[in-house]
């Protein structure tokens, strides 16, 4: 990923973070952007819902995809609350 993509996922980030406050939801959510000396940009993203513990890596669509082998594609706050749902029914 390069310098002009990682920003624009960084603006995406904060329109879903957008998307959360403005619901009044407090669902834990974190994105970390990676630079290594190899050049280049990575991202790791996640949710966390404090209380249950459920944690959820996620993927925003349009961006490349995270190097775990398990993660939910997601493009808007409403399909993040989905994905915390959907693992809270399966533990």
């Amino acid at each position: 990923m390069n310098k002009k993509e990682m920003l624009a996922l960084l603006q995406r980030f904060e329109e879903i973070e957008k998307e959360r406050n403005e619901k009044g939801n407090n669902l834990y959510m974190s994105l970390n952007i990676i630079r290594s000396t190899y050049g280049g940009f990575e991202y790791n993203m996640c949710a966390l819902e404090s209380y249950s513990g459920i944690y959820v890596t996620l993927h925003i669509n349009g961006f490349p995809k995270p190097g775990v082998s398990r993660f939910v594609t997601i493009e808007t706050f409403e399909d993040i609350l989905n994905a915390v749902k959907e693992k809270r029914n399966h533990v």
